[in-house]
This record gives structure tokens, sequence and C-alpha cells, in this order.
């Protein structure tokens, strides 16, 4: 079975928290961000999932390098971005957490393990309690050579968790969305998988009245490469009903949020060549309401998607620059995905964000920065003045800022010039400038700021 092991107290590996601690606060922002942390080792560190503990800490849980595999890395947090404590779990091989649900008493993770399994990978699931110690621990899935079974969504029921993510085990193509139903000792209660010859993922769950709801995307079914695939099921597992959304380039649904009528939907589409932040909402039969894709020149993608108090959403995720790198992505809609603003953090490595948290007094965004030179866990907190509609102001960070303006041409058409600078100003001169050169009939309707982050995040997302 999987150790914990706790992170080592040494003097000098203190010393080297402080200093790339202090590294995290070079951000110079316009704004209320209140402060931003970076966590991990000399190697590769990131966070995938982020959640509230009853004492008002933190806990977010990702991943960890170390030699050669990656191990299942597990952080408390306070209030102020002081590390509580840290646990790395796992064997030789590699292993992940991708999702976490907090409950009353302890944290339940998610996952995938190599290292646990014969030949190939397992879907991996953990309790621990408040102070990092374990409770139990699962794997479920086949023993395939060539296998792949992971988790990407948990949730806590009335009796127990819900579980979406992957499973190539005794699949007659390839990967099928898997529904996986545990007691609340871990042990199943159902499992069901769903799809067709080609690859099909589950990326969100959420329970729902009538029994429960994934979402991700599916290669087997639909009109485009990669569709958006929303499955509905009864308490027991049983099909009500499916949906895929998507015409010829490729989409996806990597998160998703209830809202009072329906579905809210956030991830990826494809646009003329690029990615776009798709969001979607759907009604409770799978009928959609509308859908919106939001992005500037290259590509950007939503990760992570929530409602605010007062009804609108926000969603986190990343955007690329010219330069092909990557910043991490904050935007804000209505409660019908009109864009009100978009912001971006980072510095000039890739950086995206990955889980959002609302609480009473913050909004936390979780992700990956490579602010130092390696990957980072990043965890940032604004105030939740800085979320509201009319928020107003980009976030500017050690390096380069790039500012994007939206063109509106006489017959409807859109076009993008973009600028880039260290400051937002000189930024936005510059792509006036750009936008007089290219078009100069045309008339600016909008300027939002969008920059960069990572490279393949796949190393990590496996889709």
């Amino acid at each position: 079975m999987n150790k914990i092991r706790p992170r080592a107290s040494s003097a000098a590996l203190q010393s080297f928290l402080i200093l790339f601690l202090l590294a995290a606060s070079v951000l110079s922002v316009q704004g209320q961000l209140m402060w931003s942390q970076l966590y991990g080792g000399p190697h590769a560190d990131g966070g995938w999932s982020l959640g509230l503990c009853p004492d008002g800490d933190y806990v977010a849980a990702g991943y960890t390098v170390r030699g050669q595999g990656s191990d299942i890395y597990l952080l408390k947090i306070n209030s102020s971005g002081g590390m509580v404590w840290s646990r790395i779990m796992g064997g030789s091989e590699d292993d992940s957490a991708t999702a976490l649900q907090t409950v009353s008493d302890g944290i339940v993770l998610a996952g995938s393990t190599e290292s646990y399994s014969v030949g190939g990978e397992r879907l991996w699931v953990a309790k621990v309690d408040y102070n990092g110690s374990l409770i139990w621990e699962r794997s479920y899935g086949g023993f395939v050579t060539s296998s792949g079974d992971g988790a990407w969504s948990i949730r806590e029921t009335t009796d127990g968790y819900v579980i979406t993510g992957y499973t190539r085990s005794d699949s007659a193509g390839g990967k099928d969305l898997w529904l996986l139903r545990l007691d609340s000792f871990g042990m199943p209660v159902w499992s069901e998988r769903f799809g067709g010859s080609g690859d099909d993922v589950g990326f969100s769950v959420l329970p729902h009245p009538i029994g429960y709801v994934a979402a991700g995307y599916s290669r087997s079914f639909g009109g485009g490469d990669e569709d958006v695939y929303v499955v509905m099921t009864d308490e027991d597992g049983s099909l009500l009903w499916n949906r895929t959304f998507g015409d010829h380039g490729d989409s996806a649904a990597l998160s998703m949020v209830r809202v009072d009528d329906g579905l809210v939907l956030a991830g990826r589409t494809e646009v003329g060549g690029d990615r776009d932040v798709l969001l979607m909402k759907i009604s409770d039969l799978g009928d959609e309401i509308w859908s919106r894709n939001i992005g500037g020149p290259g590509n950007q993608s939503a990760l992570a998607v929530t409602t605010t108090e007062d009804g609108g959403l926000l969603l986190t995720g990343w955007t690329e620059t010219p330069s092909k790198n990557r910043d991490l992505l904050l935007i804000r809609t209505d409660s019908d995905g009109l864009l009100q603003w978009s912001r971006t953090f980072g510095g000039l490595g890739p950086d995206m964000g990955t889980s959002l948290l609302l609480t009473g007094t913050a909004c936390l965004v979780l992700g990956i920065s490579s602010m130092r030179c390696s990957e980072d866990l990043w965890l940032l907190n604004l105030s939740l003045d800085d979320i509201l509609p009319d928020a107003a102001g980009s976030v500017q960070t050690a390096g380069r800022l790039d500012e994007t303006i939206s063109l509106i041409g006489p017959d409807g058409s859109e076009n993008h010039a973009q600028g880039e600078s260290s400051t937002a100003q000189e930024a936005q001169e510059q792509a006036l400038k750009m936008a007089a050169v290219k078009v100069p009939s045309w008339r600016s309707s909008k300027e939002t700021t969008i920059p960069n982050r990572a490279d393949d995040i796949k190393k990590f997302f496996k889709s």
C-alpha cells in the first residue's frame, strides 16, 4: 500500500522554501491581488484541485516530480498563504491526484496510479484526515498492459462519492467515460462506462436531483473529431440521456457547474484553427440554451468554472501569446455567458489556472507556474471586490504584458491587434497603433488583456 511521506523539514529545505515563496511576491498588480504563493521543490510540481477545510484553511492536490516518476502532492495552506503541512504519496512510478473533495472528517483524493498496478494505470482514491494521516486507500480498474484508468473529478453524495474519468479496462476500443459510485469507505457500489470505438473521457461530475451528470469529450460520437459529451444517469447509473455538442473542430467540456435552471459547461473549442474558451449552458434535459466562444489571437482554454454570489460565472485556465507562451487566465461573465472582463497573471514562463474556490471573503485560484525555472504549484488570493462585474483594470505581472484590441469592421467581421510591453498602458498604445495600421477605418469595440502559458500540458493532462 502507499505510504504517506511527510515533507522533509530540514533547515536547508525551509530556507529554500522561504526564498522561492518570497520570489512569488514579485507580482505587481493593478487590482486587489491579496497574495500569491508558489509551493514545491527543485523539480516539477503542480496543483489540479482546491478545497476549503472546516477550519478555514485550504487544501490543494496535484503532483510532484521526484526522481524517475511523479508522486501525489497534498498541501494544507492557511488563509495567509502559509503552508500548514504537506504530504507526498506514491511509489516508484507515476502517480497524480487530479481531484479532491473535502468532507466533515477529512479529504478524499482521486487520481491515477502506476505504482500499484500490474503493467498499467489504475484509478486511485484515498481519504486522509485534516492532519494528513491516511484513513484508507483504494485502486480500481483492470490489469491490462496498455491500460489507462484514472479519475478527473470526485463529488460527495448522501452516502459516499461519485467519480468520473476514463477506463481502458475491458474496452473494445479506446478509453470509455467511466462513472463510478463508492460508499463512504471507498468500496464500489456500482460502475458504468459510456462510449464507443474512440476515446471518450469524463472531466467533471455532479450529483443531480434525478441522479448524476458527467461531462467531458467524445471521439466516438458527434460531428467533429472531438465533441463535448454529456451523460445523465439515474441514481443506479442507468443511462437517462446523452448528448454531444460540436461542429467540425475539436471541442471538450473540462469543468461543469449547476445553476438554477440547468448546467453550465466550460472548456475549449476550435475556431478557425485556434482554440477558444467554450462556455455553454444546457437544460437538465440536455438541450442547448446558449453557447459562447471567448478568445483572442492564439489559443485559450478554460479548465475550471464556478458561479459568483450575484449569479455570474468565473472561469480560469490559460491563454497564449504570439510568442507561444501562456499565462493564467481569469474570466468573468454575466449569467448569460457574456464577457464582462478578462485578466491574466504570470511571468516570463508558462503559467495556467486549474481550479477555483470562492469563500465568504476571497477568491482563490489554483494553478501551475513556471516563474521559477521549474513548475510549481501556484495559489493566488484575490479580494471579492476584485471579481465584481465592474471591476476595472488588468493585472500586470513581472515581465511582459500583452494587450489585445478587438475590432469590428463595417461588415460585422472581427479582427484583432496586439501590443506588447512591460506596462498595460504602453501595451495598449502599441495595440491601438497596430490597429490603425491594419484597418484604419475600423472602430475598436472593446479592450481586453489576454496573454501567455505553459509547455505542453498533455504531459499531465491525460486526455
